[in-house]
């Protein structure tokens, strides 16, 4: 009966300290990032697939280089779901960055040349011009955070 009590008391115990570090596993960080530069893009009606394509097989790669080298915290593609023929943008990229040093320091000549060693960034740039409207970048600093 006894061992039973400690088997019982064992089991709530190791249920309640993996319950408790579980959502510590599985967050990307910490901290919330304390900058963010948000990209507004508007990409023509029947061009979305090819702007995609680029984003994925080009950008994707450059970005990767940047958080490896530290230059950013992390990359991400939004569709807006919600976005209509008049609205001026249809999809989002945040970028996170730690510091302003982050944000103003980023080498991309160095990241275009790491992740296309045999593309000129002047093609590419001229390729992501060619697939969407850049409408504004805005560089965005966190207030406040809750989670």
């Amino acid at each position: 009966m006894k061992t039973r009590w400690l088997m019982l008391i064992a089991v709530a115990l190791t249920s309640y300290v993996a319950g408790a570090l579980t959502p510590v596993a599985f967050t990307q960080s910490a901290r919330a990032p304390k900058y963010v530069a948000v990209g507004y893009m508007k990409v023509p009606v029947g061009k979305q697939q090819a702007y995609l394509t680029l984003e994925s097989d080009v950008w994707k790669p450059i970005h990767r280089k940047l958080i490896a080298s530290g230059s950013q915290r992390s990359w991400t593609l939004y569709g807006v779901l919600s976005a209509g023929t008049g609205d001026p943008y249809n999809f989002v990229t945040v970028q996170e960055f730690d510091s302003l040093d982050q944000y103003f320091g980023a080498d991309y000549a160095k990241a275009f040349g790491e992740a296309h060693p045999s593309k000129p960034p002047e093609g590419i740039m001229e390729q992501t011009f060619g697939a969407r409207d850049g409408v504004a970048v805005k560089l965005m600093e966190r207030i406040d955070h809750v989670e």
